[in-house]
């Protein structure tokens, strides 16, 4: 009985150092991340965008979309040369009330939110269409609407991230997905969603450019 306490106790000790010496490690490296960059000149209004963020949220949108690299995405607003991204993101706020934001492209990649990112942008002779989407985004941004935990899709004073950027591009006429929602039941949530996945792997889309972390 005393050798298996001891090997017990050796056992906890053992776990309890590993987690301690991982967490100081990637502490460590967060800090020493480089900021990801895009060139902005390449960028359009309306175009998408999407991160790898870090996290738990992550992890979780990872884990239920299953078929996508990347958690989050936004619209792409450029006014007077200032590249924005308008998003709906939870737990980013000081005040705790997480209304749609609208940041600063380099605030939107910093290191301590994103591993890597990815832009698309309509295909064909789109930009009037775009232009429409980006609008709309930014109306989202002015009329404060929140970020919509319940991720339900019948409402529009809240929204979620890739419902932004669905509904921004169907009021300019484009149904990316085509009315193709992804299903989801867990105890959490029950019922029809968009998951990154679905508007990355959209027929109107092309990839313009990407940004990663150097391993």
């Amino acid at each position: 009985m005393k050798r298996k306490k001891i090997s017990l106790t050796v056992i906890l000790s053992v776990i309890v150092t590993l987690a301690v010496t991982s967490i100081s490690f990637y502490s460590g490296d967060h800090k020493a991340r480089a900021e990801l960059t895009i060139d902005s000149g390449l960028l359009k209004n309306g175009d998408i965008i999407f991160r790898k963020g870090r996290g738990f949220v992550t992890e979780m949108v990872l884990l239920a979309d299953g078929q996508s690299p990347y958690s989050h995405t936004g619209i792409i607003s450029i006014n007077e040369n200032s590249v924005r991204v308008i998003h709906a993101v939870p737990d980013e706020s000081e005040n705790g009330i997480d209304y749609i934001k609208n940041e600063s492209l380099s605030n939107f990649l910093n290191h301590a939110k994103t591993e890597s990112a990815i832009v698309y942008r309509l295909k064909q002779d789109s930009t009037e269409a775009a232009i429409k989407a980006a609008k709309s985004g930014e109306e989202y941004y002015n009329r404060r609407l929140l970020f919509d935990s319940a991720l339900d899709l019948e409402t529009d004073d809240k929204l979620y991230c890739t419902e932004l950027v669905w509904k921004a591009f169907r009021s300019a006429g484009i149904d990316l997905i085509d009315g193709r929602f992804n299903h989801l039941n867990t105890p959490i949530h029950n019922g029809i969603y968009i998951f990154p996945s679905s508007l990355l792997g959209s027929k109107y889309l092309t990839q313009i450019t990407s940004t990663k972390q150097e391993e």
